[in-house]
């Protein structure tokens, strides 16, 4: 959490890119608070990443914030790898993309009977899937638009207000907090940095 935040309006979130050939690898992203220069830095801490995406949102938010639970009673079910086609042609399950295939916009109860018959058809034909559920909450919002859009990132309004995820491209880790600071001390942004893990 980081201290001196604008508080009542949008912030942009900008990244900067590796030079090759990391160039598909963040270098750092920023979050900016004020126009002004920066005159000095402090390093605020380090930001722990799990399943290698990041959540940037007002703290005061989070409490409305759904993880796991449906916003809308629906729910998808996606399983992709070396025998995905094999099992998809087995179970009658359409091709959702070139590598991916399952079911979407059903109701959670039938994509979780639709999800076990998979996993119980890979366990029973010793196969080798990757799965997923992913019932309609929060964090399926915004993983829909990380996963397509080629900055890794996606937004979604959580009780009204936007909330911003992206992908480290890092992985997980420990990724090093500053807060950059005008003259007078003013919160100018907040700058991840991701090349220093």
């Amino acid at each position: 959490m980081v201290s001196g935040v604008p508080v009542g309006e949008s912030l942009p979130v900008l990244g900067e890119r590796m030079p090759p050939p990391d160039q598909s690898n963040w270098k750092r992203v920023l979050v900016r608070c004020s126009s002004q220069s920066i005159s000095r830095s402090e390093r605020v801490g380090h930001v722990g990443v799990d399943y290698a995406r990041l959540l940037i949102a007002d703290f005061d938010v989070l409490g409305a914030w759904h993880h796991e639970d449906s916003l809308d009673g629906l729910a998808d079910f996606v399983f992709w790898g070396q025998d995905a086609q094999k099992a998809a042609l087995s179970l009658n399950a359409p091709a959702l993309s070139e590598a991916e295939f399952g079911w979407t916009n059903l109701p959670v109860e039938m994509i979780l009977e639709r999800g076990a018959a998979v996993e119980e058809h890979e366990r029973t034909n010793d196969l080798k899937l990757a799965t997923d559920f992913r019932p309609h909450s929060h964090h399926w919002q915004v993983m829909r638009d990380s996963r397509s859009s080629p900055t890794e990132s996606g937004m979604t309004d959580v009780d009204g207000v936007q909330v911003c995820n992206f992908m480290t491209t890092w992985g997980d880790g420990l990724f090093e907090v500053h807060r950059d600071l005008s003259n007078s001390d003013e919160l100018v942004q907040i700058r991840i940095e991701f090349e220093s893990r």
